[in-house]
Parts: structure tokens; sequence; C-alpha cells
């Protein structure tokens, strides 16, 4: 619900406690949220929208390692969100090089906070850093992504997704280039599925080969 602030109506507690379901931000984990006080009634006011009656409480992760407590607040069991706020994208970071995954984690952070922009730049710098490790040469990054294509094994297509990623960057970049109508939530987080499936292609397929290889019975 992207909500910006709340005030507290009334003192006390609404006598009711609401059941939530959902994604722990600190674990990352899914679960039924514990109950960990009354709720409170709220006003919720959102950007761009008229105040709307809801709830605020506590709640503690069922997972047994984490037991963390999370803040909720929302207008039913169904419409809520947890501050913070889980991450919407999910990655396994082993074997991809630090002087990547250092750029990529950030355009990963930005996109949790909703700096969509700013996500798209360090997105275009883990492709820049994608290139320098894979040895790739040229004048500027399109030329340098023409040279990824003939040194890793990926299919055309995400090479074709690299260049409009290109092309999103120099968006988000410099505000006179207009090669996207928007860059917002949907960009951003397409950008970051792309990068990370030729990341994984390029870093972790031998990691899954070496895996199920060891499964095999000597």
């Amino acid at each position: 619900m992207d909500y910006i602030k709340f005030a507290k109506t009334m003192e006390g507690s609404s006598g009711q406690t609401f059941n939530l379901s959902g994604r722990c931000p600190h674990c990352l984990k899914m679960g039924n949220f514990i109950k960990f006080e009354k709720d409170h009634q709220v006003v919720i006011i959102k950007q761009e929208s008229k105040a709307v009656g809801g709830f605020a409480g506590f709640r503690v992760c069922p997972d047994k390692q984490c037991k963390k407590i999370i803040f909720v607040v929302g207008k039913s069991e169904e419409d809520f969100e947890t501050i913070p706020n889980p991450r919407e994208f999910i990655f396994d970071s082993k074997s991809i090089p630090i002087n990547i995954l250092k750029h990529f984690q950030e355009a990963v952070d930005c996109f949790d906070i909703k700096a969509f922009t700013a996500s798209i730049i360090m997105i275009r710098r883990s492709l820049e850093e994608l290139c320098l490790d894979q040895g790739c040469s040229g004048s500027n990054l399109y030329k340098r992504i023409e040279d990824l294509a003939t040194k890793i094994t990926i299919p055309d297509a995400l090479i074709k997704a690299l260049d409009e990623l290109r092309l999103l960057g120099n968006d988000a970049a410099h505000v006179e280039l207009k090669n996207f109508d928007k860059i917002g939530k949907d960009e951003a987080l397409i950008a970051i599925k792309i990068t990370f499936s030729i990341l994984n292609s390029v870093y972790q397929m031998d990691d899954l080969l070496d895996e199920i290889t060891n499964l095999k019975k000597t």
C-alpha cells in the first residue's frame, strides 16, 4: 500500500488483533506472524490519497531461529505492510565476483527502498563490471556488450536484453535521453531479474552441475 505515515486516533488498543501472514523482513521466510499485543486503531495517510482507518501493531517472526519483532500497519488482514518491508527480489550470491556483486546488491537495496532510478544506475554499473570481468573490449558499453556475446554462452535473447538494459541505464543517468517512457518499479524489477539471469548463467551454472554430479553414486 506504500504507507507514508499514520497517526494514532485513540488511546489504548482497538480490541481487535488481526491474523497476519507474510514474509519476515529479517529472515525472509514465510509464515503466520505471532501476535505480540493488541493492535491499535490508527488513521493511515497515503501519498496522494485521503486518510483512511486502519490498524498498527507488532508481531514476532514464527521462525525459531529468527523470532525478531516486526511492526505492521494496514487496513485488513489482506492489505498491510511490514516495516521494514521484506525484499521483493531474493537471490543467491554464490560465486558472483565481489566487484560485480557489490553493485548488483546495491541495485537490489535501492529497489527495496523504492529508489528505482538509482537501482537502474547500479544495474548499469553491474553490467560494466561484468564486461570488465569477462575481458570485453570496446570504446563504450554497447561495443563491450557486443564483445561479451562472443565470450559467454547465453541465449541471444539475453544479449539483446542486455542492450535494452544499457538504454534503460542511459535514461536513468541522463535526463535528456528518452528511450523508455518512464523508470519505475516495473522497469527496475525486470532489469534486476534479467541481470541476475545472466549472472546466474555465467557464474553459477558450473556450481549446479557440480552439485548434481556429486549426487551420483561413486
